[in-house]
């Protein structure tokens, strides 16, 4: 039996594959920022990838391991997005207890597990 393919499907099939394969990359190097900038950035062009979830990862990976603090304008900076993006992601973080927020600096800091390349195995829940 043959299976004959037109070549946009083709190369959908090769898109899905990269992005696939460069996600697979990604996540156990979320904490070296840049590890994840050489693989998500040939990414962030291509439309069958999710530029939202890449520059998500962009700004977690940003922030130290140690749990040193950064501004959002560094962050912003360093990965290159509008401040209020990185304040929406770096506070999309927080809420889920991956990064905090200093008071009275106001930066952000890791915090400890965010790190972990084992998944916790919780479900977050969704306020009603």
């Amino acid at each position: 039996m043959q299976v004959d393919l037109s070549d946009e499907q083709i190369e959908s099939i090769v898109r899905k594959a990269r992005c696939e394969k460069a996600l697979r990359r990604l996540l156990p190097e979320v904490g070296d920022f840049q590890a994840v900038l050489e693989a998500a950035g040939p990414l962030l062009d291509d439309p069958s990838c999710s530029q939202n979830l890449l520059r998500g990862l962009l700004v977690l990976s940003a922030f130290p391991l140690d749990g040193s603090g950064l501004d959002l304008r560094e962050v912003s900076k360093l990965v290159q997005i509008a401040r209020s993006s990185t304040h929406r992601y770096a506070r999309t973080w927080a809420g889920l207890g991956r990064l905090s927020q200093e008071p009275r600096s106001r930066q952000y800091h890791r915090t400890k597990g965010s790190a972990s390349r084992e998944p916790s195995g919780e479900l977050a829940s969704t306020p009603q």
